[in-house]
């Protein structure tokens, strides 16, 4: 039935949300199947979207830059992984706070990273 006049719609998701919702879901499954470097590309899609949108300090933007970091760990590219964790870690510890459970996983994965980069005193 169509809407009744004067009746609320409720407001759709845009063109650019939806198309970033399906490149993470894309990304995911790419990762699940271990296919890494389309996993990257995907999330590196969407990344950009979400942060034209809402900006570079948002923490969903930090997600994104950390599921690359994921990828290009996966990957072996390790100093890639370090730079989208480090920016993942820096976005969360300004917006969530340094106790949050998100910004201590950041933390984590930058010392993993820095373990297997032979920096081992940064990773402390």
């Amino acid at each position: 039935a169509p809407p009744q006049p004067g009746a609320a719609a409720a407001e759709p998701a845009t063109e650019p949300e939806e198309r970033a919702d399906r490149l993470v879901a894309e990304g995911h499954d790419a990762f699940r199947r271990a296919d890494y470097q389309t996993a990257l590309v995907k999330w590196g899609e969407a990344c950009a979207l979400h942060e034209k949108r809402f900006g570079p300090d948002d923490p969903q933007t930090a997600r994104h830059i950390n599921a690359i970091g994921n990828a290009h760990n996966k990957l072996g590219q390790d100093r890639q992984a370090f730079e989208f964790y480090s920016r993942a870690l820096d976005i969360r510890e300004k917006a969530l706070g340094p106790e949050h459970p998100d910004t201590a996983r950041a933390l984590s994965n930058c010392g993993i990273v820095l373990h297997k980069l032979g920096r081992l005193e940064e990773a402390l």
